[in-house]
């Protein structure tokens, strides 16, 4: 690993912005058949299909002014750097599962367990890009370089895998029935998703900086 200076006493005048963004959304289409069932309970076999997705995004950007000769540079020169990281997760697969549902007067208990099984078509998507802005004379020499700090030239490009994944699903719903016409649900779901690829991971902190524009 190696560390790049951006602001400190008397020498640079820098920020850092780091964004960070998750989206996750999903589908499932069910067939629900009886296995038995009485009158305070009843289980239900689940067949069916899900679909998933997760967009992830994270994006680095830094800013720094020189403000002394001693670091070597052009006091008045403004460094940016770019590095947006991207991943795309898309999941399709046959669901099998269970609902077992126990009724007692007023109140609903549901327990749900779901396993789908497919294939996770993963996207990686890395970019990025540093501008300097050098004082001459009464103007600027300005100039651009198709890769940032973390995102380089060994690593920047759109990449694709297809992997056979894994989704098991649990959950746990109660009910209360306030009125005829008014329920009251409460509820949690936990979801695994095996083979996803996150953005932060696709950070390489193994900095080559020979291949940074001098």
């Amino acid at each position: 690993q190696d560390a790049e200076l951006i602001a400190f006493p008397s020498l640079f005048s820098g920020r850092v912005n780091v964004r960070a963004k998750t989206r996750l959304q999903g589908a499932d289409v069910l067939i629900h058949r009886a296995l038995c069932r009485s009158a305070f309970h009843r289980v239900d076999l689940l067949l069916g299909w899900r679909y998933n997705r997760l967009d992830d995004e994270l994006f680095l950007q830094n800013s720094r002014e020189v403000l002394s000769s001693d670091t070597g540079l052009t006091v008045g020169t403004t460094f940016e750097e770019f590095d947006p990281f991207e991943t795309e997760n898309t999941f399709h697969g046959a669901t099998i599962g269970a609902l077992t549902t126990f009724c007692k007067r007023r109140w609903t208990f549901e327990l749900a367990l779901k396993l789908a099984l497919g294939n996770n078509h993963s996207q990686v998507n890395i970019d990025g890009q540093a501008m300097s802005r050098v004082p001459v004379g009464d103007g600027f020499q300005e100039a651009v370089t198709p890769a940032g700090l973390l995102a380089q030239a060994t690593n920047i490009g759109s990449f694709e895998n297809d992997d056979f994944a894994v989704i098991p699903e649990l959950g746990v719903t109660i009910r209360y029935d306030m009125t005829c016409n008014l329920t009251a649900t409460f509820g949690y779901t936990f979801i695994y998703w095996s083979q996803v690829v996150r953005a932060g991971d696709q950070i390489d902190f193994d900095l080559n900086l020979s291949q940074l524009a001098p």
